[in-house]
């Protein structure tokens, strides 16, 4: 909940003050620097109502839900995406593309183009 307080005659900014909401009930602000007495000051406090347990489970449960909606969007666009390039060939030209730099790499390297095995100690 958003509040509105005006600043008291005689306050200064860092100094702690008590309001009260329409309700009654009390909150601790602290001045804000540059804030002088007379001016409106609005902040926000938590709500008052509470949630059972229930309901936090429902919440729970809808965000999950939520989540997992969202996750099998994004696979679907993924796949979508990936169908897409195969149909134009694009993944075929990247993996020769990707194999003619390997191969170039390991002409420069190696003297050969040939498959190379290199033995981990």
């Amino acid at each position: 909940m958003l509040m509105a307080v005006t600043i008291p005659p005689n306050a200064q900014p860092g100094q702690t003050i008590q309001v009260a909401d329409p309700s009654g009930a009390l909150y601790n602000i602290t001045i804000p620097p540059g804030t002088r007495p007379g001016s409106v000051v609005q902040f926000q406090v938590a709500s008052r109502s509470q949630r059972t347990e229930d309901e936090i489970s429902s919440l729970l449960v809808m965000g999950g839900k939520t989540v997992l909606a969202a996750t099998i969007m994004t696979g679907k666009a993924v796949i979508g995406a990936f169908k897409y390039a195969h149909d134009k060939g694009w993944d075929a030209k990247a993996a020769r593309s990707i194999s003619s730099g390997v191969k170039t790499v390991a002409k420069d390297l190696f003297g050969t183009s040939q498959q190379v095995y290199v033995q981990q100690g």
